[in-house]
């Protein structure tokens, strides 16, 4: 799964095919149309970098460790972009886990994302 290990690989592919199976049934694309429209031979096409300053409000990142697909320098990147607009945001990575966190990992992820909301929220 993007290079990384799964800590499940049994659950991840059995998650992927129900949504592929789903998909099948309704007779959708096996990829979502923004997949279709953006994805290249290589990466994706298009990029958001140049609009990360325009987030207003408090944002969590979280990045997986052993992730091939986001390197922790472009993480740490787009969160300074962030950061330089004056807009709060926050970088977590996750041991242990690939690119598909919330599969992976996600006693790790809610605690994480609950973390960060009652210290934004207080």
């Amino acid at each position: 799964m993007g290079g990384s290990k799964p800590t499940d690989p049994d659950r991840l592919t059995s998650i992927l095919e129900d949504e592929i199976k789903g998909k099948y049934h309704y007779g959708e694309n096996d990829m979502d149309d923004w997949q279709l429209s953006c994805i290249g031979p290589f990466r994706l096409k298009w990029t958001l970098l140049d609009r990360l300053p325009l987030i207003k409000c408090p944002t969590l990142w979280l990045r997986g460790a052993d992730s091939v697909l986001v390197k922790q320098f472009e993480i740490a990147n787009a969160v300074k972009r962030v950061t330089d607009s004056g807009t709060k945001a926050e970088l977590e990575v996750i041991p242990n886990a690939g690119h598909i966190l919330p599969l992976e990992r996600p006693e790790q992820v809610n605690a994480a994302v609950k973390a960060f909301l009652d210290k934004t929220h207080q």
